[in-house]
């Protein structure tokens, strides 16, 4: 059996990117299965298990997930072993990669200025997440005080050096001015508001998953095309969504274009300049299997990953 401790370090952004592209494309198309899941409360936490496999690579991957830990686990049919992966390092590498994905689809072919609202290490992620698939020139960092933003920015021009003009900013001149915004924020009550987002800019959110957190205000998914990771599964906990339905200011059909539909070309995205777009995550496993299968294939032919 193999233990692949930094799956990230496997796999270019590109490459995960791709491999969640597939993701989507499997779930659309149905070659890829959820075969079991569970959620089991425990003293203090709950056990969450999923199990999934797809027509195409003849392998089980078992996630498991308790108090924000857990492996995930890659089978052969037989129940043999093969290779284990923390799920934290997955799911970190699933959540900027599949906002890149979304971002590729949906965004201005010219974007060039990206804002984060929420400077931990998701909005890190997603800032280089953005610069993989558009030409950025411009970026506008917003953390809960000013003293963040300003160490995100010079921590931020460190990595990229010169050609990229990065500034602290606070949400709303962020949201003013942002091609494309990625909030990642826990926050409870919304930072990005409706009246503020720029006409043309593609939002990714991807924080906040709970009945009682909000990113956004009901008139940013009011103003917005909205777009989930699978329709049939819904938005779950995304209370950004189901607080407009809940108030009677937007039916769920509000909220019925995937990335699959977008892949397979069933359904439009953007269709004008004007759009504002957003793509509000709320995790998927069939990114988790085909990320850690990547990983997978990636250690085997790179010949990476502890053997015990």
């Amino acid at each position: 059996m193999r233990v692949l401790r930094e799956p990230e370090k496997l796999l270019s952004r590109a490459e995960a990117i791709a491999a969640c592209e597939k993701a989507f494309r499997a779930v659309a198309t149905r070659r890829w299965h959820p075969a079991h899941s569970e959620s089991v409360e425990l003293p203090g936490a709950w056990l969450r298990t999923v199990v999934s496999f797809d027509d195409e690579h003849g392998v089980l991957i078992r996630s498991e997930e308790s108090g924000g830990h857990g492996w995930i686990s890659i089978q052969r049919p037989a129940g043999e072993v093969v290779a284990m992966i923390p799920r934290a390092a997955i799911d970190r590498m699933r959540g900027w990669s599949v906002s890149a994905l979304a971002t590729r689809l949906l965004a201005e072919e010219e974007a060039r200025t990206v804002g984060v609202v929420g400077v931990g290490a998701q909005g890190r992620l997603h800032v280089h997440a953005v610069m993989a698939v558009r030409k950025i020139k411009r970026i506008l960092a917003a953390g809960r005080t000013p003293a963040q933003s300003q160490a995100f920015v010079a921590d931020l021009a460190r990595e990229l050096g010169p050609g990229v003009a990065i500034e602290a900013a606070d949400a709303t001149r962020a949201a003013a001015f942002s091609d494309v915004l990625c909030v990642c924020t826990d926050a409870k009550e919304p930072v990005v508001f409706g009246n503020e987002v720029r006409r043309g800019c593609h939002i990714n959110a991807v924080g906040s998953r709970g009945p009682d957190r909000r990113e956004l205000d009901t008139n940013a998914i009011l103003r917005s095309k909205v777009f989930l990771e699978d329709r049939e599964m819904g938005f779950g906990l995304a209370n950004d969504l189901r607080a407009p339905i809940e108030q009677g200011r937007v039916g769920p059909e509000a909220y019925a274009t995937d990335l699959g539909d977008l892949l397979t070309g069933r359904r439009r995205g953007r269709t004008s300049s004007d759009d504002i777009t957003l793509f509000k995550s709320v995790g998927h496993p069939a990114a988790e299997f085909y990320l850690a299968l990547a990983a997978y294939q990636k250690a085997l032919t790179s010949r990476t990953g502890s053997e015990v």
